[in-house]
């Protein structure tokens, strides 16, 4: 019975070995089966306190420390005057009260439940109790995944085959261990939570960390996972009343974005020198990353954290994110050489109020929306 409510758990749980199974590439698979048993039947995420993972990749040394790579250079140096003391530079002294409604940690769009009857049920106390615990369970999945970062920049720089991407690939692992701490210091100083990893992102870390080729590494992490989680912290530190985490997230987002840059700056340069069923199956590996990804922390949509028990009708299906996937995309040489089929309209020479064109249909333009403006006929 216990194997059997496992496999039953893996059916209704694993979105990327789902996926893996729709796509149809059997390397791909094959690459997922041992991270999804690992995670979902075996949950080594959750069984101890350390959880050990055997790795095998190649590691490059580069004698000549020859540096080619003007625009990796600039990151770098961009790299080394933003770095940031998570000790000294966040103002741990603000006083975060988690349970305070004058400052809730998340707007009740956030909170999977709050458009369920029994939501207007719950007494202040108990709302704001939900958004804590949102609130800790997004953070620390965040707090797992930098962890992942860390792991992933680390052997990176022993990979890439390039000086000037082993440079700024060290300020980065700087970058990963700083995230690590800071979200862990705020989640154990101020918000007083900590959650365990969830199944989907153990899953996508393990993969990524077994994988022995490193712009695969690249590509999960740094595209993918670092893509989602850039577009997640600045939806949250938009949304978000918490003047302490709206500081850190600050500090955050601009290593994040300098993370993301660095992988397409140096998968772009990988990638072309990759035949058309190497990028395929490229792209079809960052869909699974993306979609572990999403299904398990690092979006804005909440996906039933433990606090926060619903039905399954309130799971969520998260959309892609731009950011990452069109970078993935640019990667991989999709719509390379694509031009739109519909001719641009000329507007020059034509007075101002000529240049737009009435729609054929009784159906409003968006600018007429809001405008007062009845359906063009």
């Amino acid at each position: 019975m216990a194997i059997r409510e496992k496999l039953r758990r893996i059916r209704e749980t694993a979105p990327p070995l789902k996926e893996a199974l729709e796509s149809g590439n059997v390397r791909v698979l094959r690459n997922m089966l041992g991270p999804a048993w690992r995670g979902f039947v075996q949950q080594r995420g959750k069984s101890s306190a350390t959880t050990t993972v055997d790795l095998s990749y190649p590691a490059t040394f580069i004698w000549d420390y020859e540096r080619e790579s003007p625009s990796m250079a600039r990151l770098y140096e961009a790299a080394k005057k933003k770095q940031w003391n998570a000790t000294t530079d966040v103002d741990w002294g603000i006083d975060v009260d988690p349970l305070n409604p004058e400052v809730p940690l998340l707007p009740d769009r956030w909170v999977p439940m709050a458009k369920h009857p029994t939501w207007s049920k719950l007494t202040e106390k108990e709302q704001t109790m939900q958004r804590h615990a949102i609130m800790s369970w997004l953070l620390s999945q965040f707090l797992h995944g930098e962890q992942g970062a860390l792991f992933a920049s680390a052997q990176v720089v022993e990979a890439v085959p390039w000086m000037d991407a082993k440079l700024y690939g060290s300020t980065q692992v700087v970058d990963e261990g700083r995230h690590v701490e800071v979200f862990h210091g705020y989640l154990t100083r101020k918000l007083n939570k900590l959650y365990e990893i969830d199944d989907n992102l153990y899953t996508v870390i393990d993969a990524l960390m077994t994988d022995n080729r490193w712009d695969l590494k690249f590509l999960g992490m740094q595209i993918m996972i670092e893509g989602l989680a850039l577009g997640a912290f600045s939806a949250i530190r938009n949304a978000t009343n918490e003047p302490l985490l709206k500081e850190i997230l600050k500090y955050v987002i601009t290593d994040e974005a300098r993370h993301v840059h660095y992988g397409v700056l140096a998968l772009s340069r990988f990638y072309k020198e990759l035949g058309d069923d190497e990028r395929a199956e490229r792209g079809a590996t960052g869909d699974r990353s993306a979609i572990g990804a999403t299904r398990s922390s690092t979006v804005m949509c909440v996906i039933r954290p433990p606090a926060c028990t619903t039905s399954s009708s309130s799971w969520l299906r998260p959309p892609r994110a731009p950011l990452a996937c069109a970078a993935r995309s640019r990667l991989l040489g999709r719509n390379r050489g694509r031009r739109s089929k519909r001719p641009r309209r000329q507007t020059q020479g034509k007075p101002r109020h000529a240049r737009r064109r009435a729609p054929t249909t009784g159906r409003q333009t968006p600018s007429d929306r809001g405008r007062g403006r009845g359906p063009l006929r």
